[in-house]
């Protein structure tokens, strides 16, 4: 089983990213200076500058935010610190509100909507209620880790991620098959309807892409917003290029990948041709 651990690392590593992506543009305006996607680099950069750039238009509430969030991330990024379930939910609420602070409403938007998607996952609904109160404390511990499971294999292409992939190919017409041993890369071998070929399928969960499956013919296939998505992996890559700042993140540049659970609308009007309902 996933520890909650682990999860909840997770969860703290995907809000450090949107945090990042929303914070950049804001830290650039401020210091008239070429920034990267980096939550280290622009935390340290703005207690640096404050008094002349960051003072004034935020005060000092958002900068104990601010050291509050570098200290989450120094805990992250040397796993010197143990995030149980309350401090990452606060994680999540004090990189939303900075980003509320600074204009950045896309990203803030996306961190309220992680907060909300993890508290359904901790508690089953968006809050305690008397039934879970009423619960044992091992009842209400199991119940939620059997939610976690779900959310937590979502991004990591584990067997569930296949099956619920496979289900919404087969709905769509497609005929899957496991790959023989040795088809690289491929988690599904998909034939497409009407025609007299099959496509290599990968199922990450969510929007995903990887530097290491560049130039290697592969597709990927994923639910965001209620849709399913079936797109090329290099053309995936092509729209996160231009409809996000995806590609100068540390995770991507640093790591060669990236993933979001929760896609920006600018992107879900790029990927719609690929939609699953579309192609249908």
């Amino acid at each position: 089983m996933v520890s909650r651990n682990s999860n909840n690392r997770h969860v703290i590593d995907e809000a450090l990213n949107i945090f990042a992506i929303g914070l950049r543009p804001f830290v650039a305006e401020k210091t008239n200076q070429k920034v990267d996607a980096d939550p280290s680099a622009l935390i340290r950069l703005m207690l640096e500058r404050w008094e002349d750039a960051f003072h004034r238009p935020l005060g000092y509430r958002v900068k104990n935010l601010l050291y509050e969030i570098r200290d989450i991330r120094n805990g992250w990024a040397h796993n010197s610190r143990h995030f149980d379930d309350d401090e990452t939910d606060r994680a999540l609420d004090s990189m939303e509100r900075l980003l509320e602070a600074i204009g950045a409403a896309e990203q803030a938007a996306q961190l309220k909507w992680s907060k909300e998607q993890y508290r359904v996952a901790r508690y089953g609904g968006g809050k305690l209620n008397d039934q879970v109160s009423s619960e044992s404390a091992d009842e209400a511990r199991n119940r939620r880790e059997r939610l976690v499971v779900t959310e937590t294999n979502a991004p990591s292409g584990t067997a569930y991620n296949v099956v619920q992939a496979s289900r919404a190919l087969t709905q769509y017409g497609y005929t899957c098959i496991t790959p023989s041993y040795g088809t690289q890369d491929a988690q599904i071998l998909a034939r497409v309807p009407g025609e007299n070929m099959s496509i290599k399928v990968r199922c990450p969960g969510r929007v995903a892409i990887q530097a290491k499956f560049l130039e290697r013919d592969l597709y990927v296939c994923f639910p965001a917003h209620g849709s399913w998505y079936l797109v090329p992996h290099d053309g995936l890559v092509g729209i996160a290029g231009e409809t996000t700042p995806w590609l100068d993140s540390h995770c991507w540049r640093d790591r060669g990948w990236y993933s979001s659970a929760n896609p920006s609308k600018r992107m879900l009007a790029r990927l719609a041709p690929y939609s699953l309902t579309t192609a249908s």
